[in-house]
């Protein structure tokens, strides 16, 4: 369990001298704080400025507005990759859809040909026996 503790600088707060102490409010817990590196997970988690200290008036640490940024792309460009799929997917769908019902089309047709290229062909035929055996006569 993580714990993070935000410690307010004077500069930072107008009315600090009408602040109550928190020793008052605590009464008789017992508590540990561990202060090992401090500064450096300050500077690293809190928006620390150009003087590593948190304040109000100095410009955010831009690492952790870097982070967010790239996180939010990261997931953007996720969705968007998605929604592309799925429109692709659909489209190739349609397209193979379309592709079975031209080929079942073209497919009916050139058997409809086939046929009637067969009765002309069968009916040239029988046309020639008869003009060759009207020229044998």
């Amino acid at each position: 369990m993580r714990m993070k503790l935000e410690i307010p600088y004077e500069k930072d707060v107008e009315n600090w001298e009408s602040i109550p102490d928190m020793v008052d409010c605590l009464g008789g817990m017992n508590m540990e704080l561990e202060g090992t590196k401090i500064m450096q997970s300050h500077d690293e988690c809190d928006e620390a400025g150009p003087s590593g200290e948190s304040s109000s008036n100095e410009v955010p640490h831009l690492k952790r507005n870097q982070t967010y940024i790239k996180e939010e792309l990261v997931i953007i460009t996720l969705i968007a990759l998605l929604i592309l799929l799925k429109v692709v997917r659909d489209w190739f769908v349609t397209l193979r859809s379309l592709t079975l019902s031209v080929t079942k089309a073209v497919a009916s047709s050139v058997s409809e040909r086939h046929s009637v290229c067969y009765l002309a062909i069968s009916k040239i035929n029988v046309a020639l026996q008869s003009w060759s055996q009207d020229k044998q006569l």
